[in-house]
């Protein structure tokens, strides 16, 4: 048997992403899960990155520092709707000016010491773009803006004559880049639950039916990133296609809907969504 890999793969869900934080509390102050390399989408990049800019072994210093920021986190350090938003949208590229959150990472993100990616989309193209803990510090916030950069909500990111916005438009999970690095083990925090949240909002109107689809959206591709998994799984006992080890995936989703809209970021509601995920991470059986 070969030497375990362990990724943590961190995908997007905005201010959902208090989910993911109060589950690696848990991970990695009780249960020991001392990650060789991250991946991120969206704000899963923002939390990767940051986890990443401490060595293996420092576990609980890491996640110390994570939830720190997400605890003390405000709505205008992530962002600031624009003059007469929504119906700015006749004249701005999105609903939310993210200027702050630039400033926010330029004062938390520093040199990553373990192997990090996160992804975003060239609107252009249609291709996808990888960030590494290889690049420099201003690239990499670069890519993590782009990475996190929603669609409608928040506009795209001008890099090197690129037009680029969230990388969960073809990467939901990035499962498939951790196992293209080696990773034999895969820890996924996913904010979306297996259960659809209930919609009563307006649908003639664009900024309401918008990140509806791009939910449905998400959540299809994130159980298709998991059976993929199990698919890649069968090939590699069956010897097809150059497989050559079983990958073990940990999931740790909430059981229901989360009560906190993605673009929200109410203190207190963090704060329960830590407290959720701290739970679903202590209760999960698969380690």
């Amino acid at each position: 048997m070969g030497k375990r890999v362990l990724a943590a793969v961190l995908a997007g869900g905005g201010s959902q992403g208090a989910f993911e934080v109060g589950a690696l509390e848990y991970a990695l102050m009780e249960a020991d899960r001392d990650y060789d390399m991250f991946f991120g989408t969206s704000v899963g990049s923002i939390i990767g990155a940051g986890l990443a800019m401490f060595e293996k072994g420092y576990g609980p210093e890491s996640s110390a520092f994570v939830s720190r920021m997400w605890r003390q986190l405000t709505q205008k350090q992530v962002a600031k709707k624009r003059f007469l938003s929504p119906l700015s949208l006749a004249w701005s590229p999105s609903l939310q000016d993210t200027s702050p959150l630039r400033k926010l990472l330029d004062e938390k993100v520093d040199v990553l010491v373990r192997p990090f990616q996160c992804i975003a989309v060239d609107l252009v193209t249609g291709n996808p773009c990888i960030w590494t803990n290889e690049d420099t510090r201003e690239d990499l916030i670069d890519g993590i803006m782009a990475s996190s950069a929603a669609p409608l909500l928040y506009p795209p990111v001008h890099i090197k004559g690129q037009l680029l916005v969230d990388g969960g438009i073809v990467d939901v999970s990035m499962i498939s880049q951790a196992i293209k690095a080696g990773a034999t083990e895969i820890d996924l925090y996913l904010p979306e639950s297996r259960e659809i949240s209930d919609w009563s909002k307006d649908p003639d109107r664009v900024w309401n039916t918008a990140p509806r689809v791009l939910g449905i959206m998400v959540r299809h591709a994130i159980d298709n990133d998991i059976k993929l998994v199990g698919m890649y799984n069968k090939m590699c006992r069956a010897g097809i296609g150059g497989s050559k080890r079983d990958i073990k995936l940990n999931v740790l989703r909430p059981e229901m809907p989360l009560p906190l809209d993605s673009a929200e970021f109410d203190h207190d509601k963090i704060m329960k969504l830590i407290q959720i995920g701290y739970r679903v991470a202590k209760e999960y059986k698969g380690w």
